[in-house]
């Protein structure tokens, strides 16, 4: 298998993670469950020793599985979310949330196989037989002042990122990186039992800084309000 890089998508993607971004996301994770992350350690040493300080890896506790992204990253120092970027019908969305996430039953979340972006993303990749996230974004999209969902296609776990595109520079050296590459591909982290997500209000699009976050239990009562969704994320209400 021939590996295919970006350099301007990686150096985007690079530019992206280090940036202030405040944004809305569903996820699953934060943290995954240990015998995952025992998977993701393991491929780690795998990795580290067939291409030594090439991939920079995404600290465990910031894994993560995008659901879908409500509001994603506006990038800027400061302010986080401010109240008026959100949903114009605020507490309509809240009790969506609440009845969307409570009639969806606990499902598993089988990752399976490895993908190397063009844009440099080391990703644990997993079908979606049960379509979850696109029955959350139809329920959740109509909303006024959502941003436009991306396209879906099964869930990703971006787990690093190819430090640069000169590490495949060397003909040897690329050829040495796809023969690796054939064994890893396959390798599988495993399946969770996914029963609830987290709606994160977050500061860089890694999610290593959180300004807030609450839970949403599967085929269980949600009984978020908007002044719990409001303070849960810390985003301040606006003045009358």
């Amino acid at each position: 298998m021939t590996l295919i890089l970006d350099p301007q998508q990686m150096q985007t993607t690079r530019s992206k993670n280090l940036a202030t971004s405040y944004g809305l996301t569903l996820v699953v994770g934060l943290p995954f469950p240990r015998p995952i992350l025992a998977q993701v350690a393991r491929l780690w040493e795998r990795v580290d020793a067939a291409w030594p300080g090439c991939v920079r890896w995404v600290a465990p506790s910031h894994l993560h599985a995008t659901v879908m992204a409500p509001l994603r990253g506006r990038y800027r120092a400061e302010p986080p979310l401010q109240h008026h970027e959100l949903p114009v019908d605020l507490a309509g969305f809240v009790e969506e949330l609440n009845r969307c996430f409570t009639a969806l039953e606990p499902f598993p979340l089988n990752l399976d196989r490895l993908c190397l972006a063009p844009d440099g993303r080391l990703l644990a990749l997993g079908a979606d037989p049960g379509n979850v996230r696109s029955r959350v974004t139809e329920r959740l999209a109509p909303f006024a002042g959502l941003d436009r969902p991306k396209a879906l296609a099964g869930w990703h776990v971006a787990l690093g990122y190819l430090q640069s595109p000169e590490t495949l520079a060397a003909g040897g050296e690329h050829v040495h990186w796809e023969a690796d590459w054939a064994c890893l591909q396959a390798t599988s982290l495993g399946v969770l039992e996914v029963v609830q997500v987290w709606l994160v209000h977050y500061a860089d699009r890694m999610l290593s800084r959180i300004v807030g976050k609450t839970p949403l239990r599967l085929g269980r009562p949600n009984a978020l309000t908007e002044a719990s969704f409001l303070t849960a994320l810390g985003i301040r209400q606006s003045s009358p």
